[in-house]
């Protein structure tokens, strides 16, 4: 299924439909608060370079999700701003990377709109760091604010203009040919009591899994019994599965949990495929190969934004072969 973002203004039908969601999700059964004060808000949002901006994910031309930028979201902290605010995806299409493209295009016209810095308050700070939040303040012991840090994101104005299943802030036509018409909206691989396998959505690499721990352990020495003996299995399991999957040469697998400091390994496979590519973007062929820079080269260039290199565009087949052998 094929996800589309664009600004609410564009399809005023579905206004209310948001606004309820909105009001469902965080304001349901608090005074002075109904559906149509957030119509009323969202209806506000109707000019695509200035704040406020509402904007809307689609899934087989349907509304699946909503994410806002607004100008504060905290009564305590008016000095932050802009902020990212109600994000909502429908029940049916969580899990399934909705949430993240919709984060990803809000960070992209932040930066478009000149904006250095983006912040947001959270209960799930995880989902956020993945995406490249960093912690900022602690309100309170279930509630953080994050902030996203823009001004390193030198390509944000030209992956706001130009990504091809977007048209939040179009202006003129697109280019084609890039990862993000290919990104799939089904990424996870694997899931059990302990642990999830997700295809990394930030890096395009096909078979590039993320392995995360579902319980609260920020090392190797705090993991349960059950999540421990569970581990090196499941890391064997997906590697072999990668392996089969994408005629990997090499699987890597690094742990750093440093901006996601929750659990979690990086299962990177070293193909053929992506070795060419990196000897050609290097002029390096016939240098002895060196993992840690090949992954720090990946990891940048094969982006959503960047053209395909040749032999890597088959992430989602790739997945649904993870996903077919992990659970046979």
């Amino acid at each position: 299924m094929k996800t589309h973002i664009d600004h609410l203004f564009d399809h005023p039908d579905h206004i209310r439909l948001v606004a309820g969601w909105i009001y469902d999700e965080f304001w349901k059964g608090k005074p002075g608060y109904s559906v149509e004060t957030f119509e009323s808000l969202l209806r506000q949002a109707r000019d695509p370079d200035r704040v406020p901006l509402s904007i809307l994910a689609l899934v087989e031309r349907q509304p699946a999700g909503t994410v806002n930028l607004v100008h504060t979201d905290s009564e305590t902290r008016p000095d932050l701003h802009p902020w990212l605010a109600a994000l909502v995806v429908v029940p049916e299409h969580r899990h399934r990377g909705v949430g993240a493209a919709l984060v990803r295009e809000l960070t992209r016209n932040a930066a478009r709109l000149g904006f250095h810095e983006l912040f947001l308050g959270t209960d799930i700070p995880r989902f956020y760091s993945r995406l490249g939040a960093e912690h900022f303040q602690q309100v309170r012991s279930d509630l953080c604010i994050m902030r996203f840090s823009l001004a390193r994101d030198e390509r944000g104005r030209e992956a706001a203009d130009e990504a091809p299943t977007s048209r939040v802030g179009e202006r003129g036509s697109r280019s084609g040919g890039t990862m993000s018409d290919r990104l799939p909206d089904g990424l996870r691989v694997f899931e059990d009591e302990h642990y999830m396998v997700d295809q990394c959505d930030s890096c395009l690499v096909p078979g590039y899994l993320i392995l995360r721990l579902k319980g609260p352990a920020v090392t190797m020495g705090q993991l349960t019994h059950q999540a421990s003996g569970r581990l090196g299995e499941m890391l064997s399991r997906a590697a072999r599965a990668v392996e089969a999957a994408v005629a990997a040469e090499r699987v890597y697998v690094l742990s750093f949990c440093e901006i996601d400091q929750w659990l979690h390994f990086h299962l990177f496979p070293r193909t053929r495929a992506l070795l060419e590519a990196y000897w050609r973007a290097t002029n390096s062929a016939g240098e002895p190969v060196n993992g840690p820079k090949l992954f720090e080269w990946a990891r940048t260039s094969i982006v959503p934004a960047n053209p395909v290199p040749p032999g890597l565009d088959g992430v989602e087949a790739t997945c649904a072969a993870v996903r077919a052998m992990m659970r046979g």
